[in-house]
């Protein structure tokens, strides 16, 4: 059977044309999520920007929070004013929610106290010092946590959360947080975020 060099041309134009329909159909059609839904698929370890792992008596999470995340936290349909120059702020780093606790459920702020390991202490490193034992690292870069804000809960809840914050990355990487624990003999704990986890987020719809 012949096929003519000029139909080969025609052939091969048109399924670059089909891949580029479907591309944009796919990118265009992203999933858009009311305040409620959009909060459960982010904190949803099926859809792979939350991350947690059991060492011994520890539970670490990760949650990679995306700019729609924060805002739905922050405002709503019937208030939105500023929304606009939130996005532009939040949009300019990438920001992550970690936790640590006890898996027996215990003050993970006085476990196994001595003289310079205590609750003081430790609060103290939580407020002032925690920024240190944070990188975020993608294939071509590694950067230094920007801010490591503590969240003091005054033992309401058992738990050290921090939200994190670093400079912007490419999203078409794979991103890699890790942790290296000062106060609790854990060492280093690495956190994987696969690109298309990231970049496949729905929107949030306000």
């Amino acid at each position: 059977m012949f096929i003519s060099i000029k139909g080969m041309k025609g052939n091969r134009s048109f399924i670059i044309l089909i891949v580029l329909l479907i591309t944009f159909s796919f990118f265009s059609c992203k999933k858009s999520l009311e305040k409620r839904e959009y909060a459960a698929f982010v904190s949803d370890p099926e859809n792979g920007l939350r991350k947690t792992q059991k060492l011994g008596e520890f539970e670490l999470s990760v949650m990679y929070e995306p700019t729609d995340f924060i805002l739905s936290k922050e405002f709503d349909q019937s208030n939105s004013i500023g929304i606009d120059e939130r996005r532009k702020e939040l949009e300019q780093f990438e920001h992550f929610q970690f936790r640590i606790k006890l898996t027996s459920g215990g003050n993970i702020l006085t476990y196994r106290e001595d003289y310079s390991n205590n609750e003081s202490s430790r609060i103290n490193h939580f407020s002032f010092n925690a920024r240190q034992d944070f990188i975020l690292v993608s294939e071509n870069d590694t950067l230094a946590c920007k801010i490591a804000h503590y969240s003091r809960n005054y033992n309401l809840t058992p738990t050290v959360d921090l939200s994190l914050t670093f400079d912007k990355t490419n999203h078409d990487e794979k991103l890699k947080l890790i942790y290296t624990d000062s106060q609790y003999g854990i060492g280093k704990v690495k956190f994987l975020f696969e690109s298309d986890a990231i970049s496949n987020t729905p929107e949030l719809k306000l």
